[in-house]
């Protein structure tokens, strides 16, 4: 029989899975906790013991997927950037998360921060765990590069992976994708050469 404590996680671990899954398939408006609980199989109340609100639940999944982002990359194990295809995988991989469901929840969650100043300051400390999650992987991948600031180079890379993840579903075909991230590998490569 479960403990309580293994029950509340459980709940907690319902509720954030039906969010990410609802915020990437349905956005952010339609995410409501009616929504949630009905695809959580859980009532609204189990929501509330465990969440004061809607906006401290998506904060919540923010966090959650910043979480799975950082370990999906680590497992990845893709070591130093030492070659041209080592950065190619590096970015492969970037690319891959980008599109993924959790990131794609991400988006919507920034999106709708942007007009929102109640939900951007809920998601400040998540905004804060992606980046640190970030960063750190940066300074692992460009160790060993010549680079003065791994962080803005990783933010510029970033910031592609995010466009194209963007546009994948609208405009963008494999081929596109293959091309943009040959295309980035090599501007990538020759500043990591200087």
């Amino acid at each position: 029989m479960a403990t309580q404590t293994e029950r509340r996680e459980r709940t907690i671990a319902q509720l954030l899975d039906a969010t990410i899954a609802l915020l990437n398939e349905r956005g952010y408006a339609a995410t409501t906790t009616q929504a949630i609980c009905e695809r959580a199989g859980l009532s609204q109340g189990a929501l509330f013991r465990h969440f004061p609100n809607r906006r401290a639940l998506l904060a919540a999944a923010a966090t959650e997927v910043a979480r799975r982002q950082g370990a999906a990359f680590a497992a990845a194990d893709i070591g130093p950037v030492d070659s041209r295809e080592t950065l190619c995988r590096v970015l492969d991989e970037l690319v891959r998360l980008g599109s993924s469901p959790e990131n794609r929840t991400w988006h919507e969650l920034m999106l709708a921060a942007r007009t929102d100043a109640d939900l951007r300051s809920v998601m400040e400390p998540a905004t804060e765990e992606y980046h640190r999650i970030l960063m750190s992987g940066a300074a692992v991948l460009f160790a060993s590069s010549p680079v003065s600031d791994p962080r803005a180079l990783l933010r510029v890379v970033i910031s592609v992976v995010d466009g194209l993840a963007l546009a994948v579903p609208v405009s963008h075909s494999p081929a596109d994708i293959e091309a943009a991230v040959d295309q980035l590998a090599t501007l990538m490569w020759s500043v990591l050469q200087e």
